[in-house]
């Protein structure tokens, strides 16, 4: 060892590129209750807090401790299975009617709303294909559509839908910037006007139509006038074998209950294959009044949590 006859500061470099970065290895398993908004009863890899959030909303005065302790695991780690459970009586928003000529959907009476307990599959993706829609004695008993929200919750009463048949769609595109653009010259309402003057889409056939999404952002709920804004404009058919050019089914419910991050649909047999050139709303339709509780039952907890547990044996299934 060298001998100095002052004091120095001796620097040494060390390769630092073949040693290993400490990282976080654990995967963590959690029960979200009463989120604001996400898929119920299936496991969901979650990697970071942004995603969390995105996924299952803000915290809420049922959903804090939940979404607090996620969010403290997220910190060190990134693999976390989540799974979201409502309580059993809190209800899907949504309307139900007879598309037509400034058609007028109804909104489900909360006493006879769809809970998730109504639904054989358990799961929305799967909402056409549910038998208990349009059976007798339900509201929806004579209509031919129906549209819930994706989830469940009162996040679904701040999502309103609007559809446009090509004819409508085509005219207000020509009354578009010209002086006798009025909400009575065009038939529809000034935001449902402004809207389909912005919406870039070509119709094919007339069995195509327009689905408008409005919502509001969950920060902005509490605000006195609610911002909605435009979420989802998509273009669908009524003709079961209709695809894009990407070779995607085009047929509303499977276009919708496939891609909709706000909303499911169901039409009964007869709807299929119908002419939707001159159906269209006056105006956007509130999907109405979802009801939550705070109660989330024990037999929910387990089943979610098993949920998720086996999620972590299959790492595979997201």
């Amino acid at each position: 060892m060298a001998l100095y006859l002052s004091p120095l500061v001796d620097v040494n470099e060390i390769d630092l590129s073949t040693t290993i970065p400490a990282v976080a290895t654990s995967v963590g398993v959690t029960v979200l209750r009463n989120t604001w908004k996400g898929y119920e009863k299936k496991q969901k890899l979650i990697t970071s807090v942004d995603e969390l959030i995105n996924t299952f909303g803000e915290p809420t005065d049922d959903s804090y401790e939940d979404i607090l302790s996620a969010t403290g695991f997220l910190k060190y780690g990134s693999t976390l299975y989540c799974t979201r459970v409502m309580p059993p009586s809190a209800t899907f928003a949504g309307i139900h009617g007879i598309p037509s000529s400034g058609d007028v959907f109804e909104s489900y009476p909360s006493s006879a709303a769809y809970v998730l307990s109504d639904f054989e599959s358990k799961d929305t993706d799967d909402f056409g294909e549910e038998d208990v829609v349009f059976s007798a004695g339900r509201p929806d008993a004579e209509s031919t559509m129906s549209i819930i929200a994706r989830d469940r919750g009162t996040n679904g009463n701040f999502t309103k839908v609007a559809i446009i048949g090509r004819d409508k769609f085509e005219a207000i595109k020509k009354l578009t910037g010209t002086t006798q653009a009025t909400t009575a010259t065009s038939g529809v309402s000034a935001t449902l006007y402004n809207d389909i003057g912005n919406a870039d889409f070509s119709f094919d056939n007339d069995n195509q139509f327009l689905v408008f999404v409005r919502s509001v952002d969950q920060e902005d709920i509490n605000k006195t006038l609610l911002p909605y804004s435009v979420k989802e404009v998509m273009l669908v058919s009524t003709n079961p074998r209709e695809v894009d050019d990407e070779g995607s089914n085009l047929f509303c419910e499977n276009y919708i209950n496939s891609n909709s991050s706000y909303i499911r649909m169901a039409v009964i047999a007869a709807f299929k294959d119908s002419d939707m050139s001159e159906k269209y709303s006056v105006d956007y339709v509130s999907l109405g009044d979802a009801t939550d509780s705070s109660d989330v039952s024990d037999a929910d907890i387990i089943e979610a949590s098993l949920t998720s547990l086996l999620s972590v044996a299959s790492p595979n299934e997201t």
